[in-house]
């Protein structure tokens, strides 16, 4: 899928993505695929399927967000067990989105630290993308920082019926 649509709010393609991928996004959540985390792809498989997946299937409603515990626990058990080289540059980008996700200010410095990395080591080995990894830092970056002035992101504030706080 080209980058710009991934990342662009499409109705025709969270359909499309309800359609193929919701019963497997169900079924992972209730545990039936637990065999995939036993892989480096499976593992990001479910990765983006409950941090991606979940965000197009659900937009606008709370439930978008409701996947974001499984994701997280993914990315940092394969972080915490030193598998993140099992993955390439691009792969380690959808590795860490959910530490991007997180409303804890300990995972966003973790985020911003991993997509630095992919920076740094994108200079060494493939320069002609770099561009791209200083991209996705940026995005890490302004995450970090909405965390860090706000204790979470406002904008998921309606969404998910929180009160909504005064300087946010």
């Amino acid at each position: 899928m080209p980058f710009k649509k991934w990342f662009t709010q499409d109705k025709a393609l969270d359909d499309e993505i309800r359609r193929q991928f919701e019963p497997d996004l169900v079924k992972a959540a209730g545990g039936e695929y637990k065999d995939w985390e036993l892989t480096a792809p499976g593992r990001l498989a479910l990765i983006i399927l409950f941090d991606q997946f979940s965000r197009n299937m659900y937009r606008g409603s709370a439930r978008m967000y409701a996947y974001d515990p499984p994701a997280l626990k993914l990315a940092m058990k394969t972080i915490d067990q030193g598998r993140e080289r099992e993955y390439s540059l691009i792969h380690r980008t959808f590795l860490y989105l959910p530490l991007m996700h997180s409303e804890e200010l300990s995972v966003q410095k973790l985020s911003v630290e991993r997509y630095q990395g992919l920076v740094n080591e994108s200079r060494l080995t493939n320069p002609s993308n770099t561009h791209y990894y200083e991209y996705t830092l940026k995005y890490a970056v302004k995450h970090h920082d909405t965390v860090a002035a706000s204790g979470r992101f406002p904008h998921r504030d309606k969404v998910l019926n929180r009160a909504v706080r005064q300087n946010s």
